[in-house]
């Protein structure tokens, strides 16, 4: 379940024209690579005790903790070693490890297996995965699609917290977590920064975001909701926010096309094949991107009449949008509607 990029072109833009405004202290704007994206930090106001350089450290130090436990592109990675293993027995593995799987099976038992991060291996058949060859573009036969569901399946999936480890039922299951570990990475970039006594920032993990207190404006920070077409960027509404992650997932950034038509790279568990209806984007706000990252992406497989149905009765604040003949159609839960900017900037 790889995905998605939450482009930032307001915020950004609004961010750029305070270094010229005398009135308003020069906030802290830090950039890099970040698990097969890149990452944008902004720091209102810098604590005296801590430097630019000690800031930007400790961020890549996550980053590579990160790369270290959870990447399927790293081969000595604890998930890669995971995932070559055939035992049944317990595996040992860290304790971010566990909170991310934790939370990942929650979602599937949630959505009924509409989020599964036992999908590896048709996420690999379809062209999507970190030892895919996506140039191909090759549709896989119904048999090789019943072989690679016949390797996934959550509940053959266990986790323990202490000692932290995962077990797997049956030698074939592997996992990729790359659908709910960005957003993880994003809390643990907040959650240092609020030991640090950093109160005012921005954190954007390729596209999962948690903020918190106010801009170098002394207001809330403000995030444009992207209009999801293929070859432009445009914001379709905007959303205030100053305590809170917010995520997206979409159908048309990660994407290829074969005989006229379009395959997603967000997998439906449940057939094994790519998503096929007519929801576009989902962008989900929470208190955790971790949270955040998992819903967005279970609401996208589940489609705008189902994943409705469940964000209100879970009470969760989601913003859908849904193609239409004429266009895009907004569609969004009361708890998300306290966010929307009524007129955009």
């Amino acid at each position: 379940m790889l995905k998605k990029v939450l482009p930032l072109t307001f915020l950004l833009g609004l961010l750029a024209g305070l270094s010229s405004c005398n009135s308003v202290p020069e906030p802290l704007q830090l950039t890099g690579d970040s698990m097969g994206s890149t990452y944008h930090v902004t720091i209102s106001r810098l604590p005296a005790t801590m430097t630019a350089e000690q800031a930007k450290a400790a961020i890549e130090h996550i980053l590579t903790r990160m790369n270290e436990t959870v990447s399927t592109y790293h081969e000595n990675s604890e998930v890669s070693r995971f995932n070559r293993s055939t035992s049944t027995d317990w595996f040992s593995v860290s304790p971010e490890v566990v909170t991310i799987t934790e939370e990942s099976l929650k979602d599937s038992v949630l959505s009924q297996g509409a989020f599964d991060v036992t999908l590896e291996p048709l996420i690999t058949l379809w062209g999507f995965g970190a030892h895919s060859n996506l140039m191909e573009e090759r549709i896989p036969s119904e048999t090789e699609i019943q072989a690679a569901l016949a390797k996934t399946g959550y509940k053959k999936l266990e986790v323990r917290k202490n000692p932290p480890a995962l077990r797997k039922t049956e030698p074939q299951i592997t996992i990729d977590l790359s659908g709910i570990a960005v957003g993880f990475a994003a809390d643990e970039v907040a959650e240092y920064f609020e030991k640090q006594g950093i109160h005012d920032y921005l954190v954007d993990m390729g596209g999962e975001l948690r903020v918190k207190g106010h801009n170098p404006q002394q207001q809330p920070w403000r995030v444009a909701i992207e209009k999801p077409l293929l070859n432009q960027r445009e914001a379709q509404r905007i959303v205030e926010m100053t305590d809170h992650a917010i995520t997206t997932a979409g159908d048309y950034r990660n994407y290829f096309e074969k005989d006229g038509k379009r395959y997603s790279h967000i997998i439906n568990p449940r057939t094994g094949r790519p998503i096929d209806h007519n929801l576009a984007a989902v962008t989900v706000i929470h208190e955790s991107a971790l949270v955040a990252d998992g819903l967005d992406t279970l609401l996208m497989v589940l489609g705008a009449e189902q994943g409705y149905d469940l964000a209100v009765k879970e009470g969760w604040a989601v913003f859908f949008l849904v193609k239409t003949p004429e266009g895009f159609q907004e569609k969004y839960t009361p708890e998300f509607a306290n966010f929307l900017v009524k007129e955009n900037p």
